[in-house]
């Protein structure tokens, strides 16, 4: 079983690493592995402003 979750809360134009760390470990305790992290950049932004991230049960 797989779900795929599309994460964009940014700060400063750049991902919110803060959130997405906590974001992955209410995942992990909710019995879901990360299968993939792709990074979504922009021509218009330096850095990394959003994350496709696709899980897998545990």
């Amino acid at each position: 079983m797989q779900k795929i979750v599309y994460f964009n809360k940014t700060r400063y134009f750049q991902v919110d690493h803060q959130a997405l760390e906590m974001l992955l470990s209410k995942e992990q305790a909710n019995g879901w592995r990360v299968y993939q992290l792709l990074p979504h950049s922009s021509f218009w932004h330096s850095g990394v402003y959003a994350y496709t991230i696709l899980f897998e049960r545990a």
